[in-house]
């Protein structure tokens, strides 16, 4: 008899230190898949859901078609300005240009006038 309960007893050990065994290998396999402390510590907070974006915000936001559409506009809008700036460039070239002929204009009558009062100057001492 008392064999027997030897026997059992060793059984029962031996199922024992397999369950022990299986129980080792899940709980490894669980501690695999769980978070970690660092995981957690940078986790989202309460107040970082609150302050997240609701439906609503995300209805009013610009959708890819509207992003789009404001891309063609400022290309319309530079096309455009390119043009008036071409112009505005030409009347810049022309005034140059003519402030550049007034000047030219200006340093040969400078020029005369320098000669007549050189000549008057003559004339005077001549007398």
């Amino acid at each position: 008899m008392e064999d027997k309960v030897l026997d059992l007893i060793e059984k029962m050990y031996i199922e024992m230190q397999e369950m022990k065994g299986e129980l080792r290998s899940e709980m490894q396999e669980m501690k695999a898949v769980m978070a970690t402390k660092d995981d957690i510590k940078n986790m989202a907070t309460k107040d970082d859901i609150m302050n997240m974006a609701t439906k609503d915000d995300i209805k009013n936001m610009a959708t890819k078609d509207d992003i789009r559409s404001l891309e063609n506009n400022m290309i319309k809008m530079e096309n455009e300005l390119k043009n008036d700036i071409r112009g505005l460039y030409d009347g810049y070239k022309q005034c140059v240009e003519g402030i550049s002929d007034i000047n030219y204009k200006l340093d040969k009558l400078t020029e005369k006038v320098d000669n007549q009062e050189i000549r008057l100057q003559v004339l005077k001492t001549a007398k």
